[in-house]
C-alpha cells in the first residue's frame, strides 16, 4: 500500500492509497470521493474504471494515476463510469483497512 499526497494545502486536500490494483481519493471532509480500479493492463497501456464524486475533477485523477503510472512507462486509459449519476459527497463503499505488526 502507498500513500500518496496529491494536493498540498489543507484546505481542499486530497490524499490517495494505492493498493495495487486500485487508486482510493480521499478527502478529510468527505471521506471516499474517487476510486480508479485498474481492469486490464497490456505492454503498453493501463486501462482504469474511475467512480468519483462532485468533490474531484477526473483531471486531477488523471493527473495523479499517470504520474505513478510513469515508472512503468505504460499509457494510461480512463473511463468514468459514472458521470451521469455522480454522488454529491462521498462514494457509497465501506473502507476496512487491516493493521499487521511489522
Amino acid at each position: 500500500m502507498n500513500v500518496i499526497r496529491v494536493t498540498g494545502n489543507t484546505k481542499n486536500r486530497i490524499d490517495a492509497i494505492f493498493t495495487g490494483s486500485k487508486y482510493l481519493f480521499f478527502s478529510p471532509d468527505f471521506g471516499l470521493v474517487a476510486i480508479a480500479t485498474r481492469i486490464s493492463m497490456d505492454e503498453n497501456c493501463s486501462y482504469f474504471n474511475v467512480e468519483l464524486t462532485e468533490q474531484i475533477k477526473p483531471k486531477l485523477i488523471y493527473k495523479v494515476v499517470e504520474k505513478e503510472e510513469a515508472s512503468i512507462k505504460r499509457i494510461c486509459q480512463f473511463n468514468c463510469i459514472n458521470l451521469g449519476e455522480m454522488p454529491q459527497h462521498t462514494l457509497p463503499y465501506v473502507i476496512d483497512l487491516t493493521l499487521e505488526r511489522r
